[in-house]
């Protein structure tokens, strides 16, 4: 017969090892649910980061158009009198603030996509009758955003990943050219989306607005 002593060691082990197993599965699932709960907090940061990201260009995007449309409203006010645009300049534009002076950088024009705006004169139905304003090195999502917003708002659009006027505009600006066949918006024709998201690429590009004087 065992002693009394021996079934006592024999009924509380079992309980014991019970006990242990139990502790080891709760310290288990804990771990789990740790990884588990990291694992969403990271997606939800990464969530928030891109919203953020698509807010931030979203807003430059449109404060850019604002821009735009205000210079051409001021661009037109200030060549009201003028039967050419032969002479219209980057310093023409700083000097008689159609340019925000929050965009003016010394002698420069900046935009809120990190490069720099040109005017030049621009040949529409007759020579030097209008204006192109080009947006120099606009990055790709951007360049698609900005040109569909402004689509219906000028005369022309053209966009290449090449620059399309002189780094520094010389005292006698060059005229440009109106949009050729196959651009984004030739004069007088419609906004072509599929075009402008082909030509914007897939790094940066420019984009040159035209419209009339008048």
């Amino acid at each position: 017969m065992k002693s009394l002593k021996s079934l006592f060691r024999t009924s509380v082990k079992p309980v014991s090892t019970v006990a242990d197993v139990s502790l080891q599965r709760q310290r288990g699932l804990t771990a789990i649910e740790l990884i588990i709960g990291l694992a969403v907090i990271g997606l939800v940061i990464a969530g928030v980061a891109i919203t953020a990201q698509t807010m931030f260009r979203d807003q430059r995007v449109n404060s850019e158009v604002q821009r735009a449309l205000l210079m051409q409203q001021k661009a037109r006010a200030y060549l009201a009198t003028s039967t050419t645009t032969a002479n219209f300049s980057d310093n023409v534009a700083i000097n008689a603030s159609i340019v925000p002076a929050d965009a003016v950088n010394g002698t420069a024009i900046n935009s809120k996509f990190g490069g720099t705006i040109t005017f030049n004169p621009a040949t529409l139905a007759t020579t030097t009758d209008g204006l192109a304003v080009t947006y120099k090195s606009v990055p790709a999502k951007d360049c698609i955003n900005f040109a569909k917003a402004v689509g219906d708002s000028f005369a022309g659009i053209a966009i290449t990943t090449s620059p399309t006027t002189p780094a520094t505009i010389p005292t006698t600006p060059a005229t440009l050219a109106a949009p050729p066949a196959g651009s984004v918006k030739t004069i007088g024709g419609t906004y072509n989306e599929a075009t402008a998201i082909t030509a914007c690429g897939t790094t940066n590009a420019d984009i040159a607005l035209y419209f009339s004087k008048v």
